[in-house]
């Protein structure tokens, strides 16, 4: 009886342990980027747009001196777009004019930087001024792919704190006063 119990007891921890392997097999087969769009962003804000997968990468258009676009891609498939708009005006995100870029928006409250601010269930657009040599005011608009996050409440957190962090770091990038 005593072999037999120490013969279950190791079946068992050896299913265990394969079920534990397999659980945390998935996870993240890349080193999370430290740039997104040339742009530096804190790890921690990046991390929770980005799934599990084995290889992140990017495509953009654009330069520094004109309208830019980024794609971050996660095993061929698109999980986080960056635009970058560099106009003439401030725009708000809670304006009539830009409601159909949004799935249920709400001002971004407290950005750490003079704009305003909208997130939606998956996108966000930040309006600041830049006063910089070529650039008056920068736009920058975010689209995250849903399946990231299927809790919409922390998808929307995870936006605005991705913003807040990519945001000022492109306004240095611009060399803006504002």
């Amino acid at each position: 009886m005593k072999r037999y119990v120490s013969i279950m007891a190791a079946v068992v921890a050896v299913g265990l342990t394969v079920t534990l392997t397999g659980c945390s097999s998935g996870g993240r087969g890349y080193a999370t980027p430290t740039k997104t769009c040339g742009i530096p962003v804190k790890k921690d804000a990046l991390l929770p747009l980005l799934p599990d997968g084995e290889n992140v990468g990017e495509e953009s258009a654009g330069s520094v001196t004109s309208d830019r676009g980024c794609d971050v891609i996660v095993d061929e498939r698109v999980v986080l777009s960056v635009y970058e708009a560099y106009v003439d005006k401030l725009y708000d995100p809670m304006a009539d004019l830009e409601s159909y870029k949004f799935k249920h928006r709400k001002p971004i409250q407290r950005l750490p930087f003079a704009g305003k601010g909208a997130v939606g269930h998956t996108n966000a657009m930040i309006s600041t001024k830049c006063g910089g040599p070529k650039v008056k005011y920068l736009l920058v608009d975010i689209d995250v792919d849903k399946a990231v996050n299927s809790d919409v409440k922390q998808r929307r957190k995870d936006m605005e704190r991705f913003v807040e962090a990519y945001v000022p770091n492109a306004q240095k990038k611009l060399k803006c006063t504002a």
